[in-house]
């Protein structure tokens, strides 16, 4: 077996494919001393680990913690790594510190305009020279781009290795269509029914052992207790990836997917699997659709069709959250935010477009009960909005708009319906952020109306969400959806 190990997601380039979204400031995942001595202990003790692939992020970027790794590892085993060939002024000397097998080495055209061919045919070459695999890693959007790599391939030991984009991370619009096999019969690449050599397992920072590499991995709106585990070989999502191919899963799971064009595994994976917290937790939920409460914990107990439908991923689900009043604890006076208003309306409209493009898109499929003039009263963007900007010298950090209802569409009652988009908090200090989140909750309490309650809607699969706004004094009463 293989055991990934992924160091940090810090990165010295920042590919505008890359599914982790990484880059110099990445610091999501990031593998401590306390984690890598239980990795080291797991090798060391279990002896169907035959190799450690050192990953990222940039894994060249953390020398130290491989030596380390490396030394403290009691019987000999196969060392590879994942790289984007940075350190070709001093491979001769990378080489000799850190003993390596295989070099997966990254290049496309996302690479290019950080490193260039001959850069990294200074790595390949010292590699070589040492008897070390090299495996060539290039990803693609259109089959021409392949022809780029050939000046690579100058040594009939280089090994080709091709691979659609995948969407995620920083990747959103190409199409990551696989070659060959349709995706559907095709099983997840970390199972091989081979042999145990080829089975793939991988340690991810702050979350433990999981088959996934691909698109769930990175995802913060997946379920940690579905996809990792703190026993190696051991997590929920592995024990349905053996049920067999997508299509037998799909099935089994009773899902409809006529509908999905399925590009590689991983997004048929990410259909499967992305909401699985849900059933996991065994959550109770009151959701009223059309003056009708449910009340279900597993999918057995779920009233038919749509809903049924919607809690299983066969399309994205909201819930709309209410509260009569929100509030926050005071914080520390920040005078260096200034907050602006605009009422314009070509100004409102285009940030109600964006918002809308994020969470309110194609409300044509949202449950049976909405009804034509539902649609009408949510596109109306009207003058009847406020924009308020929340940002520091030249820096926005936060754009929040509000919009009143006499009756909001989903329900019958009078509402304020909010919106938030931004802020990035990785640019803030916690009282920054706290002096924020008091900011737009002090500007959504003087807009309210008498008799209106607070809407907003929240991710039904994000759990991070789900208990900020409940914090806030936000419940739940309704839920609608949009195709995935």
């Amino acid at each position: 077996m293989e055991l990934y190990l992924f160091i940090s997601d810090a990165c010295n380039f920042k590919c505008e494919h890359c599914i982790a979204s990484s880059d110099s400031t990445s610091k999501r995942f990031v593998l401590t001393q306390e984690e890598m001595n239980k990795v080291i202990r797991e090798v060391n003790e279990n002896e169907n680990i035959s190799q450690v692939h050192f990953s990222g992020g940039e894994a060249s970027l953390h020398e130290e913690s491989m030596i380390l790794f490396q030394n403290s590892v009691s019987r000999p085993i196969k060392y590879s790594i994942t790289t984007n060939g940075s350190f070709y002024k001093r491979a001769k000397s990378f080489f000799t510190k850190i003993h390596l097998d295989e070099i997966c080495l990254s290049y496309d055209k996302y690479h290019a305009p950080f490193i260039s061919k001959e850069a990294l045919k200074e790595v390949i070459s010292e590699a070589l020279l040492l008897n070390i695999r090299i495996v060539l890693r290039y990803t693609y959007e259109k089959l021409e781009e392949l022809a780029e790599a050939k000046e690579l391939l100058f040594d009939e030991r280089i090994i080709f290795s091709p691979g659609t984009v995948l969407l995620g991370g920083r990747q959103k619009e190409f199409d990551g269509r696989a070659i060959g096999n349709h995706p559907l019969k095709s099983e997840c690449p970390s199972l091989d029914r081979k042999n145990t050599e080829g089975e793939r397992e991988i340690y991810m920072p702050n979350r433990g052992y999981t088959p996934c590499c691909g698109q769930l991995a990175f995802d913060e709106q997946a379920s940690d207790n579905f996809l990792y585990s703190n026993k190696i070989r051991d997590s929920k999502l592995l024990h349905e990836l053996n049920k067999g191919p997508f299509e037998e899963q799909l099935k089994k799971a009773k899902l409809v997917y006529d509908h999905m064009d399925f590009k590689n595994p991983c997004e048929i994976c990410s259909f499967l699997y992305k909401g699985r917290e849900y059933f996991d937790n065994k959550s109770l939920f009151e959701l009223s659709t059309n003056k009708k409460t449910f009340n279900f914990k597993m999918p057995e107990e779920m009233p038919p069709s749509s809903i049924f439908m919607a809690l299983t991923k066969t399309y994205s689900q909201k819930i709309i959250f209410v509260a009569d009043k929100i509030s926050i604890e005071d914080v520390p006076h920040q005078n260096n935010f200034t907050v602006s208003y605009s009422n314009d309306e070509n100004t409102i409209s285009e940030v109600i477009k964006l918002y809308d493009k994020i969470y309110f898109s194609k409300f044509e499929t949202m449950l049976p009960h909405c009804r034509d003039e539902d649609f009408a009263a949510i596109r109306n963007y009207s003058t009847n909005a406020k924009v308020v900007t929340i940002s520091k010298g030249s820096t926005l950090y936060g754009v929040l708009f509000l919009r009143n209802y006499e009756k909001f569409p989903l329900d019958d009652f009078p509402a304020l319906n909010i919106g938030l988009i931004g802020y990035d908090k990785e640019q803030l200090s916690s009282d920054e952020q706290r002096a924020i989140k008091k900011i737009i909750v002090d500007e959504i309490n003087k807009e309210q109306r008498p008799g209106q309650k607070i809407t907003v809607p929240v991710d039904f699969f994000n759990p991070l969400s789900l208990k900020f706004h409940a914090k806030l004094g936000f419940r739940p009463v309704s839920l609608y959806m949009v195709p995935v």
